[in-house]
């Protein structure tokens, strides 16, 4: 019967080696879940931070197209004005000259 203490023993000892293990495994896991967590927690406000930025920047980019569009048009706009006064300038200048023709003649 001295084999079965010992034996007894030997098994008591090897289930708190495993218990401990399996406790140890357990405290592990936890800790590698909340680390998750964090990160995820982490990940999404970093994503809700940039999809705020990109926000912005896509309505400024549109506010920069608008503006680009106003001034090509108002420079369409000043281009043909300047022709439209090159050609009046033209066309008084022949009233003058034909004016001074006929004051000289």
């Amino acid at each position: 019967m001295t084999e079965v203490p010992k034996l007894v023993i030997a098994v008591e000892t090897s289930a708190h080696a495993v218990t401990s293990a399996a406790s140890n495994w357990v405290a592990f896991v936890k800790s590698i879940q909340a680390e998750t967590q964090r990160l995820e927690a982490d990940l999404a406000q970093k994503r809700h931070a940039a999809d705020v930025e990109v926000g912005r920047l896509r309505a400024e980019i549109a506010q920069l197209r608008s503006d680009r569009e106003k001034e090509k048009r108002e420079l369409a706009m000043t281009i043909k004005e300047k022709e439209k006064e090159k050609r009046e300038i033209g066309m008084e200048r022949e009233r003058f000259l034909k004016s001074l023709d006929q004051f000289q003649a």
